[in-house]
């Protein structure tokens, strides 16, 4: 899979969308990207939350959201579900000019439910 493959990927489209909603803010259209289980478990605040205490050591605004990796459907992990269509880790950072910078990410299981394609899992920060 080359690198124009991968930015088009659905796990890569949907995770850059979920991070950019969270950058701007907005929790509600972030919520509307999850699957089902999870939309259950998560609300908007929850979001919320978990992005501002993420990103509460930033100094600056973010200034960069990229797709930094993805694991395609035929890639293997444990726990893989049928429903699974692949992973995406999108880099949400700071890079002021005169700084250090602040780099975070989010990884996103992104799952095929009832013919779209849905975040069914996040973990929260760069490894």
């Amino acid at each position: 899979m080359d690198s124009d493959d991968c930015e088009n990927s659905a796990p890569a489209k949907v995770g850059l969308a979920f991070a950019k909603a969270l950058v701007s803010g907005e929790y509600i259209a972030a919520h509307r990207m999850l699957a089902r289980e999870l939309r259950d478990d998560l609300q908007p605040d929850d979001l919320k939350s978990n992005y501002e205490q993420m990103t509460s050591y930033f100094d600056a605004p973010v200034n960069r959201i990229e797709v930094s990796h993805v694991d395609p459907p035929w890639a293997s992990w444990p726990g893989k579900e049928a429903s699974d269509v692949g992973w995406a880790y999108v880099s949400i950072d700071s890079i002021p000019p005169d700084a250090g910078a602040c780099l975070e990410a989010i990884c996103v299981r992104v799952v095929l439910e009832s013919g779209r394609h849905l975040i069914a899992q996040v973990e929260w920060g760069r490894p």
